[in-house]
């Protein structure tokens, strides 16, 4: 099973090791014995006098002398294997080590090692920007330290690709180190990749086997372009025509899908003609490079006949045709799988209404893509958008729906505004999610009645993993209404939702939750 890496970025590494980092970033045998002279025979004298018989002395056997037995050395215990992504490297950690990864490089440390000498593997991968060789990273890395050796270069190979390799000694801090350091280059030379080790002196002879173990489960593959999954809903919106100029407009198609029904509705966009073959145009406030779009038709489906991606450079590029057709299924979602390049600010939708001849409304429009946009560093300020829960004490009250939004109800009470469980001692759930996620620095969770049942908080990233960022017992809070705010910057990986895990059961009344806010940085 194969695992890609989410780990917290922490800077345990060798002075050396980062500087080789920091360089692709801004991107043995002895003598052989001497001959020793065949021995010459001698001649051999005659004997001028019979020797005298001498009665033999019985030698004592000689004591058998066991054979030394070779001490079977321990095997390298690896784990499941971890893939890098933005490095394009896949590989087995070594089992109880260390490990601290960033982007394309992976630290992994032995149990106690030494800060200034290791043990320690550092692997290092991507694309190969600065065009550089095994030379040039090699002095890069040697660069901190001293009295610097490097012998016993060979070629060999890392997974498929031809690679060089290397031992080397040097100094650091006035203690002596020793390693091995292999620089692998793919066929086009676009991509590198570095594995180097590095230990006291007199440790290397026994880590270079650990080496070994590692450098045989390498493999590389094309370095994954690092983004964040983005669902978005449409901000503006156009059309070649519209039934009226405040209802079925096409800004009715902006925001999240409104029409719960299947019917003719104002809040939806629908052309001028029930007949005509039409165009609505939507955009979006953050550019991606799309996977998925989804059309919500909320009246007679089935005569979107083409979608058009609209490119952030004003190119366009046809995902989806068909000809128009009745479905029964009513309202209903179109879902279209996109795979392409390119990244988009805007969906255009084609209808063909000439067939059926009644009109085909449109509720809403979802993108789904992957922003590689760079982060502003500003902090960002949210409300919960979505929100769903375990169970809910009404439809049109104590709904999840009414902790989406900013914080609404005043004072410390029962309200409808808030989300209620359907049991006042149950043992529940609410899930909310953002608009843009965000490297978590905190959340807040406004309560509202009886505070101080959450149990569990845990935060939801991109791709659907769960982190566990808070763990308590009930507890009865006199403060109320009570803001609880919980720290998620323990969570590396960009975060989308929360899940808050309440037990009444000990309290025996509702824990209300009105409105949760996430603050971050996208």
């Amino acid at each position: 099973m194969a695992t890609r890496m989410i780990f917290p970025r922490n800077t345990h590494l060798l002075s050396g090791l980062l500087a080789a980092a920091l360089a692709l970033a801004a991107c043995g045998g002895g003598a052989a014995p001497t001959a020793t002279s065949a021995p010459q025979a001698t001649a051999t004298t005659a004997a001028t006098k019979a020797p005298t018989a001498v009665p033999p002395t019985a030698t004592k056997a000689p004591t058998n002398t066991p054979e030394p037995t070779a001490t079977a050395l321990p095997e390298i215990e690896l784990g499941d294997e971890q893939l890098n992504d933005p490095g394009g490297f896949a590989f087995q950690v070594v089992e109880g080590y260390a490990v601290d990864a960033a982007d394309g490089l992976v630290n992994m440390s032995a149990p106690e090692a030494d800060p200034d000498t290791g043990p320690t593997l550092l692997l290092i991968g991507g694309p190969n920007t600065k065009a550089h060789t095994f030379d040039s990273l090699f002095e890069a890395y040697s660069g901190s330290f001293s009295d610097v050796e490097r012998t016993d270069t060979e070629d060999r190979a890392i997974g498929e690709a031809d690679a060089q390799a290397a031992d080397y000694t040097a100094t650091v801090g006035g203690k002596e180190l020793a390693g091995r350091f292999a620089f692998a280059l793919t066929e086009d030379e676009a991509q590198l990749f570095v594995l180097i080790g590095a230990a006291p002196a007199a440790e290397w002879e026994t880590f270079e086997r650990v080496y070994e173990a590692v450098l045989e489960t390498v493999r590389l593959y094309e370095p994954v372009r690092p983004g964040t999954v983005l669902r978005q809903w449409a901000s503006s919106a156009q059309a070649s025509s519209s039934f009226g100029s405040s209802s079925w407009t096409p800004d009715k198609a902006q925001g999240e899908p409104n029409v719960a029904t299947c019917s003719d509705n104002s809040e939806a966009w629908a052309s001028a003609s029930s007949s005509g073959v039409d165009w609505l145009e939507v955009y979006y406030s953050t550019p991606v490079v799309p996977t998925e779009i989804n059309i919500y038709e909320s009246y007679n489906p089935g005569q979107v006949v083409a979608v058009e991606l609209i490119g952030a450079d004003g190119s366009e590029e046809t995902v989806y045709s068909s000809d128009p057709q009745k479905i029964e299924t009513c309202p209903a979602v179109l879902s279209i799988a996109v795979e392409t390049e390119l990244e988009i600010v805007g969906v255009r939708v084609h209808v063909d209404q000439s067939v059926l001849k009644t009109w085909n409304e449109i509720d809403a429009v979802e993108l789904v893509g992957v922003s590689y946009a760079e982060s502003s560093g500003e902090t960002l300020e949210q409300w919960a958008g979505t929100a769903e829960a375990s169970s809910q004490f009404g439809e049109a009250g104590w709904s999840a729906f009414e902790a989406t939004g900013p914080a609404d109800v005043d004072g410390c009470g029962d309200d409808l505004y808030a989300w209620a469980s359907a049991t006042r001692n149950g043992e529940d759930w609410l899930e909310v999610y953002f608009e843009t996620p965000v490297h978590g620095a905190w959340a807040e969770i406004y309560q509202n009645f009886t505070p101080g049942q959450i149990v569990l908080v845990e935060a939801i990233d991109t791709e659907g993993g769960y982190h566990e960022v808070y763990a308590n017992t009930p507890e009865a809070l006199t403060e109320c209404p009570f803001v609880q705010e919980i720290a998620l910057d323990s969570v590396d990986a960009p975060i989308i939702g929360l899940r808050i895990s309440v037990d009444q059961s000990q309290a025996n009344n509702w824990n209300e939750i009105d409105a949760v806010k996430l603050v971050g940085v996208p």
